[in-house]
């Protein structure tokens, strides 16, 4: 229960700190070659935005949703 329970506590914590400290170079590198990209570079119009603005508008039933998987999961 240790191993997990400082696993979370350093993804919750580390993770957004070294987001922080790279900032917009974290863009820098290509993850995806840029033939499979989408079409669009409008970061407006990306399945990531979308899912963050549903987070940010309904952050208790997005909670209770992935509270309800990660339970399935542990039984």
């Amino acid at each position: 229960m240790l191993i997990p329970a400082v696993s979370v506590l350093a993804a919750i914590t580390l993770l957004p700190a070294l987001l922080y400290l790279l900032g917009p170079r974290i863009n820098s590198l290509r993850v995806r070659p840029r033939r499979l990209v989408e079409g669009s570079d409008d970061p407006e119009r990306g399945f990531w935005n979308r899912w963050s603005r549903l987070v940010v508008r309904r952050p208790v039933p997005v909670a209770a949703v992935g509270l309800a998987i990660v339970g399935v999961l542990v039984f």
